[in-house]
């Protein structure tokens, strides 16, 4: 691993810093932005790519995120008219779809893993959330 870098030096001065000026490696660590380089054997400390018949590394664009406006209504709660960024995670995967807790005998909400509705013998819960693997194009 690299030590950390900066793309302003005075950011890395040193305090009380005198002519010529000497740099500290540990300034650097209250600057707003900084880098540190990593390699290594592991899959997932290396570089890989794709070249086309040029020799030019193919860029590839990250994923973009989606704005999507809750519709209007009881039925979407806290969540109606509001707008929740969706992201795609990798083959298959989206995020940002809120979840909640429901009863797994009346599926009515729950406000706690703890409640319990009227209607339900049991404390029991599931989690309601977004498959893992639904297309997204």
């Amino acid at each position: 691993m690299s030590g950390r870098m900066c793309g302003n030096l005075s950011d890395a001065l040193c305090p009380g810093n005198a002519n010529p000026a000497n740099h500290c490696d540990y300034q650097v660590n209250s600057a707003a932005v900084y880098y540190v380089w990593q390699t290594g054997p592991g899959s997932w400390n290396q570089f890989t790519g794709l070249k086309d018949s040029s020799a030019n590394v193919v860029h590839f664009d990250a994923p973009p995120n989606v704005n999507f406006t809750v519709p209007a209504g009881a039925a979407f709660g806290a969540y109606a008219g509001t707008t929740v960024v969706l992201q795609r995670n990798g083959f298959g995967g989206l995020s940002g779809i809120p979840d909640s807790c429901v009863s797994e005998s009346t599926n009515a909400r729950l406000t706690s893993r703890r409640q319990t509705p009227a209607t339900s013998r049991s404390s029991s819960f599931r989690t309601v959330r977004p498959r893992r693997h639904s297309r997204v194009s």
